[in-house]
């Protein structure tokens, strides 16, 4: 298991717990296998829903790489503010080998981070259209932004 600069441990195997998907979003009341004891899930679940503003860093508005930032931050571990710059932050981890907390890049260049919360999907920063949401991992950057890798934070 990886320590992180606060000095918490993530653990495995994890033992993943349904979370509540607020009632302003469509689709299914709960999401299930969301390991929101994992050191910065937990932080990104709570803004389930919250608005996409460029440049926004939170704690109230986000854009997709304030969102990672932001909620890692929340756990004691710094990101750079920067999608491209978060691709290489981290340790470089293979799509097969994902865990809840890790960051996900997207497009050539790097152009949209997310973090990996279990089942193949992650909670992120899409747009203003969408706002905080969750997506299926491999599509989160949408067809103009392919998965291009993904890095474990601290």
């Amino acid at each position: 298991s990886a320590a992180t600069t606060s000095g918490a441990r993530r653990t495995s195997p994890r033992t993943c717990t349904p979370a509540t998907r607020p009632s302003s979003m469509s689709g299914p009341s709960t999401v299930t296998a969301v390991c929101a004891h994992t050191p910065g899930v937990a932080a990104a679940m709570s803004k389930l829903g919250a608005p996409y503003v460029y440049g926004g860093k939170g704690p109230d508005v986000f854009d997709c790489s304030g969102f990672t930032s932001w909620a890692w931050a929340q756990a004691g571990v710094s990101l750079s503010s920067s999608s491209r710059v978060q691709a290489g932050e981290g340790t470089p981890v293979s799509s097969s080998n994902l865990q809840p907390g890790d960051i996900l890049y997207y497009g050539y260049p790097v152009s949209h981070v997310a973090m990996y919360i279990g089942n193949g999907q992650v909670i992120h920063a899409s747009n203003p259209r969408t706002d905080v949401t969750i997506a299926p991992a491999m599509q989160a950057g949408g067809s103009a932004k392919p998965f291009r890798g993904a890095m474990r934070p601290g």
